[in-house]
Order: C-alpha cells, then structure tokens, then sequence
C-alpha cells in the first residue's frame, strides 16, 4: 500500500480534479491520495523540501521550470467593479490574498515603478472572498482574467501596468518517482487538455 501527498490551490478544488482522483483510485486501489489545499507559495515550498510529492499550483510563465507539466496559461489584469470611482490621488485600495500571495509579492516588488500607491484594506485568503470584495465596491486587486464578472471591469490606465501572466503546472518532489505519481500527473494532464479543469462559472 503506498500513499501520495498532493497539494492544489483553491480554484482547482471544483475543478475536474475531483474525476482525476477517482478514476485514479479505480487504477490503484492500494494508493492512497491525501490531498490539501493551500497558497501556490505554500505549495512551492513543499515540493522543495519533499512535505508533498506533487502541487498543482500557478506560478509566473517565467518562474515555469524544464520538468513543470503546463496545464494552461492565463492572464492577470487589476480588476474594480464597474461602480467603484478611483481615487485621483491618495493611495489606492487594495484587496490581497494575504501575506504568502505571490500577486501582492509582485505588486510589493513593483511599487515603486506604478506611480501609484496602495493601501491594502482587505486581506483574504479565499479567493472567493476577494472576488465578492471586488465587486462591492471595496477597491481593486490583482485577478486572472477567467474569473471576471459582469459587475466588474479591467483597470486600464496609468499607474497599473500589466502583471505577467500565469500558468497553472503540476511540479513534482525531486523524490517523487513511482508509476503512481508519473500516472497520477497524466490524469490531471490529460484532464486539462479535454478541457475539464477549471471551467470557471
């Protein structure tokens, strides 16, 4: 009996995932999967030191590794709702996901070269909770472009340039080489190329 760790950041948990694991379970029904969610940053860390034997995570297109299986790529844009009038000077509200959000890492890292300044006035670890935020009219934040919605728009003007886009990959521990993970990765693989990941309602 072997046993596969396996951690995935929140939007894939109403993914196709759920198909993956269960087809999975039928092939190797001595293959137990144990499987947590949590921040891509999180994540990265745990496959480098082997906490878990594989992480389906988003990292930026350029931080994409030789060994990363590629699910797909998506665009980040900085997102308010359609209501919500931007202050003219002054700091600019921000939503972040919380301190290990690789997406407030790039804004920390690029401050200085936006011309604008911001003050984050909500910090959440749910995507969920940014989104509803968003669109309430709390202020701006940095979203993939998949999850906009009819009440809200792209910011698109001085002051916001554009963040890199992302990629959604499964990345292995250096360790983790069973027939079990190898198909485990396929699965998921195969999943995104039908097109059953992460169709975003």
């Amino acid at each position: 009996t072997g046993k596969i760790r396996m951690g995935m950041t929140e939007d894939m948990t109403s993914s196709g995932l759920a198909q993956v694991l269960g087809r999975f379970a039928r092939i190797f029904p001595d293959v137990s999967v144990r499987v947590h969610v949590a921040q891509s940053l999180v994540l990265q860390e745990q496959v480098e030191e082997g906490g878990i034997d594989l992480g389906v995570m988003q990292v930026f297109v350029d931080d994409v590794r030789e060994d990363d299986v590629v699910l797909f790529r998506h665009r980040l844009v900085w997102a308010k709702a359609r209501d919500f009038d931007l202050p003219l000077e002054g700091p600019v509200p921000f939503l972040a996901y919380d301190d290990r959000c690789f997406y407030k890492a790039w804004l920390v890292e690029n401050a200085g070269s936006l011309g604008r300044e911001f003050s984050t006035v909500l910090e959440c670890s749910s995507n969920a909770g940014i989104l509803a935020g968003v669109e309430a009219g709390l202020g701006v934040s940095i979203v993939n472009e998949e999850h906009l919605s009819a009440g809200m728009e792209v910011i698109d003007q001085d002051g916001f340039c554009h963040p890199p886009a992302i990629a959604y990959v499964v990345r292995t521990a250096s360790r983790a080489g069973s027939n079990a993970v190898s198909a485990l990765v396929d699965g998921i693989a195969k999943e995104a190329l039908e097109g059953d990941i992460l169709k975003i309602t």
